[in-house]
């Protein structure tokens, strides 16, 4: 194996790219406490607020609401 330097880590949420307002829908993978303490912990250090809702269609999508 080769030892690679610099490779950054890929995010696994877009929270650094969202506006309020602006959300994604989750994988149906994911759970909503999987993502909602994800969000949580971003927001602290970025002093940004997200929520998490389950849709009609039984979808669970993420805004960014502050």
């Amino acid at each position: 194996m080769e030892v690679e330097k610099n490779v950054p880590i890929p995010a696994r949420y877009p929270f650094a790219d969202m506006a309020v307002g602006d959300s994604f829908a989750l994988p149906p993978e994911i759970t909503r406490t999987t993502v909602t303490v994800a969000a949580g912990r971003y927001g602290e250090k970025h002093d940004m607020k997200f929520t998490v809702r389950r849709m009609p269609d039984k979808t669970l999508r993420c805004w960014r609401v502050a």
